[in-house]
């Protein structure tokens, strides 16, 4: 998947409480540059704290200036309730807006949201506009999708999916069972294995059934 392609096609609104893994989508479209120009509305100058984005000279980058670019992308950092976005959408073909829970900007409801929680310092879980679930992980230079767990957790990860489109729903309790047989190891180990991956939210239990996120 190409998450940065993804993320300014169209109209989309990333929701979350983290500014961090916010200003660094940013950095990362910036990086990639996957259109000719992109414009940054920074209204309170938040990017300039955060990933150190000032008065942009890099050719097709910039900064509070709504230059005319139908094709280019739009970047809408934090707005507020005074930003219009009905003539925003009629220059603008690309519209990415970054905003926080309880935010008052009126974004269009047709944009679509896409909402981030944080897992661990390193890793976010973006919840699609479609249902779809992306677990993304912030390197040093770069954001990577991180598919599955690795080692043996990405073999219980992998065991818990097959049961799943086996069986159609599988208990805590069958859970455990299954690995504990598989890996050859007791339930006690197999339960700890198991709420790792609960924790880090490959998994939830809903009605006492495992279900993915």
């Amino acid at each position: 998947m190409d998450l940065i392609r993804l993320l300014t096609r169209g109209y989309k609104a990333i929701v979350s409480h983290y500014m961090s893994i916010k200003s660094r989508i940013v950095l990362e479209v910036l990086n990639n540059k996957p259109v000719d120009s992109i414009i940054i509305l920074d209204q309170n100058s938040i990017l300039s704290r955060t990933i150190g984005l000032g008065e942009s000279s890099i050719p097709g980058i910039h900064i509070n200036q709504l230059v005319e670019a139908r094709k280019g992308l739009l970047i809408v950092f934090e707005p507020g309730e005074e930003i219009e976005f009905d003539p925003l959408v009629k220059n603008y073909g690309n519209i990415l807006v970054f905003t926080t829970p309880g935010s008052k900007a009126r974004i269009p409801r047709f944009f679509a949201k896409i909402y981030v929680d944080k897992i661990d310092e390193d890793t976010y879980l973006m919840r699609m506009w479609k249902g779809g679930v992306v677990r993304i992980h912030v390197d040093m230079d770069r954001l990577r999708i991180a598919s599955k767990p690795e080692g043996v957790y990405g073999q219980v990860y992998d065991l818990l999916r097959k049961l799943m489109i086996e069986y159609g729903e599988i208990t805590v309790k069958d859970a455990v069972r299954a690995v504990s047989l598989e890996l050859g190891v007791e339930k006690k180990v197999a339960k700890q294995i198991i709420y790792k991956l609960l924790k880090e939210r490959y998994f939830r239990v809903v009605h006492g059934k495992i279900t993915l996120y």
